[in-house]
């Protein structure tokens, strides 16, 4: 793992103060794990669906992630309309720090006292099933 960036007290606090999730994704998969706010990351929330090898994850964090994460080379985008925003979505040839094609796309939005960024990371995932998966989100905020 790669340093963890501080919290400051006061973030920490805001933080904690409920507010509802800036977008949602409405799969028809299986939940494969949930991983809510907790010490190490108290302003990340990680959901994992997996359909046989296809695997999508949501990434939400408050503010900045506290961890910047391993080397990534993106090698190539596309435009894409998401939930009535343009996006990139973006086909890696290395992610996590090794060779790895994967396919993601961010959100970043403001509201509720935080700044937001959602990541959404498409393993093994066919075109259909990244735009199928696409229309199904939804910014609420």
């Amino acid at each position: 793992m790669t340093a963890l960036l501080p919290i400051h007290p006061a973030q920490l606090e805001r933080w904690k103060r409920p507010r509802p999730e800036p977008v949602e994704l409405a799969l028809d998969w299986p939940v494969a794990s949930v991983i809510e706010p907790n010490e190490t990351f108290p302003n990340q929330r990680w959901v994992r669906w997996q359909r046989g090898e296809s695997v999508i994850e949501l990434m939400r964090c408050w503010d900045l992630p506290r961890n910047p994460g391993m080397p990534m080379q993106i090698a190539s985008t596309d435009k894409r309309t998401v939930a009535g925003r343009e996006v990139d979505l973006a086909t890696t040839s290395m992610y996590e720090g090794a060779p790895r094609v994967v396919r993601l796309c961010w959100m970043r939005g403001e509201g509720h006292d935080v700044g937001y960024v959602v990541r959404l990371m498409f393993d093994n995932c066919s075109d259909a099933e990244i735009s199928d998966a696409l229309t199904r989100l939804t910014v609420r905020w």
